[in-house]
């Protein structure tokens, strides 16, 4: 057995039971020392006696406990001092909510600044939006070429 694994038993040896680390404290002197220290230690602890409480220790800490009891019951604002807080919070959350829900959504914004990136499609909703301008294109393919006007009139 190594002093690593005798450790574990020492308290118990120190106490005078037998264990399996017996053999091994008994031939290592910083085990042994170890033990010894404990030994020392446990007589003292036997030895010491607490000491007795003041006689009016009782007094004091009934006193003490009613004044906290006193402290934790004064006044409407400490009864009602939880509610009114989650209350508080509930009103905030419910204005949240409102505030969320009425701002304007601008879904349909979103979607023709999406398609306005593509330029077939663009080209087709500015075809849709001016179909009177080019419509009215045809009239002008019935007036007389310009430059037709020109070579004859050389």
């Amino acid at each position: 057995m190594d002093c690593k694994e005798a450790r574990e038993y020492l308290l118990e040896q120190a106490e005078g039971k037998n264990t399996p680390a017996g053999e091994h404290v008994r031939g290592c002197t910083s085990c042994a020392k170890e033990a010894e220290s404990l030994r020392a230690t446990l007589a003292l602890l036997e030895e010491w006696k607490a000491p007795e409480p003041s006689p009016y220790f009782d007094q004091r800490l009934q006193v003490r406990m009613r004044d906290e009891r006193e402290k934790a019951s004064a006044g409407l604002w400490a009864w009602l001092r939880r509610p009114a807080l989650a209350a508080a919070f509930v009103l905030l959350i419910g204005a949240g909510i409102a505030l969320f829900r009425s701002t304007p959504n601008d879904t349909s914004v979103a979607p023709q600044t999406a398609v306005r990136a593509t330029s077939a499609v663009a080209d087709l909703q500015s075809l849709d939006k001016n179909e009177d301008l080019y419509a009215n294109f045809d009239l002008l393919d019935d007036l007389p070429n310009h430059e037709a006007r020109q070579v004859e009139q050389q």
